[in-house]
């Protein structure tokens, strides 16, 4: 059996308008702000990962069954700001490449690079 491949769908938007940021192959688990990253896509970060800030906030629109659950520090930060179940911190998801399906999210604080 031969590397699984999955997609992550990046999405934003724009003056209302939901906009296709990018289409992202990755090949292992991946810590999704650092595949952001390391894709040039602008995401809000200003505590480097600590999950602190909470500006790298997402929704997670296909594939949230295979993230894990939300450790105490971003359960405590989604408590705080009434977080739903699909709004997670990118910082602090892992992204499964034995996950059954693709993934799709939408960033909530974009950056223009």
């Amino acid at each position: 059996m031969g590397l699984s491949t999955k997609t992550l769908t990046v999405l934003k938007y724009n003056d209302a308008k939901l906009e296709l940021v990018s289409e992202i192959k990755f090949k292992q688990t991946e810590n999704l702000l650092d595949l952001l990253n390391a894709h040039k896509i602008g995401i809000s970060q200003s505590c480097g990962g600590f999950a602190s800030c909470t500006t790298c906030r997402i929704f997670v629109t296909k594939g949230l069954q295979y993230i894990k659950p939300r450790e105490d520090l971003e359960a405590e930060r989604a408590q705080e700001r009434n977080f739903t179940e699909q709004e997670r911190l990118a910082c602090q998801i892992e992204l499964p490449v034995e996950a059954a399906t693709d993934f799709e999210i939408i960033i909530a604080n974009p950056t223009e690079d």
